[in-house]
């Protein structure tokens, strides 16, 4: 063998070993103090598209404290655990492309439009790991609980699977559609209809963030030093102690009404976005014949009980030391699912 291929080798796998032991992507040298002050960690949003939108979800049921809102782009369903419909308290907005949708995988959603919430947010220990979950109840439920009035679907009509990508622009139409990357409706309108439905959708939740921390910022302007602060803190606690605490829930109740509020007036501020400008491709729901849905409505349920009892089972197992595989969930059938 020649002794530059050799040598070659040599040196290819000891950058491969070099590149296998670096503890970030970009290098040792990126400079990442530029991002210092400079992130709102405070708003941040969890969205994916297809199985990253499933992932998007678990992502808000399992750490609902570090995420505002959730958005699922032609999501897909199937490896989402029934238990984390009803721990995702952020609102919720669902936007799908109607040549891939299938009526099992809509149903589901309906399932998580529907589910109330029941848990609060999590509390993490000082680790940053351990996670434990309380239920909800009106003395200690945070303004960031929602109910389903807070999850919304759209159905975008003549778009495929991959139109939420950039294959759209990147791919003549017509090569495009030929080869499924790209449906009837013009890319750009798709992309301007899906950015603007988004944002129109996480205004409430930065708005009122935005406004609560602005009114915070000026009552500390007002307030002076710190002495007459820690005075009127002392003070404050003082009264709360005496009245029980329900001045506290009175605060928070009026804390959960103007978040409602703000979500609703936003909402409903999306609806006539999309009544307005875009009613002639998208459909709030889904564009599936309820008969379908229906029609699937046993199986889901069937699967729905299926997946209780085996998470049951598993964890009797655990709890005595048997180590039982999880079962799988489900794939996209062929004879169900719309071709792209």
């Amino acid at each position: 063998m020649d002794a530059n291929l050799l040598q070659n080798a040599a040196t290819d796998n000891n950058n491969d070993r070099q590149f296998g032991q670096q503890q970030i992507l970009l290098g040792q040298t990126f400079d990442w103090t530029q991002f210092k002050n400079r992130l709102a960690l405070d708003r941040c949003v969890c969205m994916g598209h297809s199985f990253g939108a499933a992932s998007s979800l678990s992502a808000c049921a399992e750490y609902p404290s570090l995420f505002n809102a959730c958005v699922l782009l032609d999501a897909w369903l199937y490896p989402v655990e029934r238990r984390m419909y009803p721990a995702t308290v952020q609102p919720v907005l669902m936007l799908n492309a109607s040549k891939w949708q299938w009526p099992r995988n809509v149903r589901r959603m309906q399932r998580l439009l529907s589910t109330e919430t029941t848990t609060t947010p999590p509390q993490q220990s000082q680790d940053g790991k351990s996670i434990t979950t309380t239920a909800t109840t009106e003395a200690n439920a945070p303004p960031s609980v929602t109910n389903t009035d807070s999850r919304m679907m759209f159905t975008i009509k003549d778009i495929v699977h991959q139109s939420f990508s950039d294959f759209g622009f990147l791919v003549p139409g017509r090569v495009a559609r030929y080869i499924g990357v790209q449906g009837d409706l013009d890319p750009l309108l798709t992309g301007t209809a899906v950015l603007e439905m988004v944002l129109q959708f996480l205004e409430a939740q930065f708005f009122h963030q935005q406004q609560q921390k602005d009114e915070q910022d000026e009552e500390d302007t007002e307030e002076g030093d710190e002495s007459e602060e820690e005075e009127k803190e002392e003070e404050g606690e003082k009264e709360s102690n005496e009245r029980g605490g329900g001045e506290e829930r009175n605060d928070k109740e009026e804390e959960q009404d103007e978040v409602a509020k703000s979500n609703a007036s936003a909402l409903d501020r999306l609806r006539r976005l999309v009544a307005g400008k875009y009613a002639t491709f998208v459909v709030e729901g889904t564009d599936i014949p309820q008969a379908k849905l229906d029609e699937v409505a046993p199986l889901v349920e069937a699967e729905q009980q299926q997946a209780v009892a085996a998470e049951e089972e598993r964890r009797v197992a655990n709890d005595s030391g048997v180590d039982t595989p999880p079962t799988t969930e489900e794939a996209p059938e062929n004879n169900n699912q719309p071709s792209s």
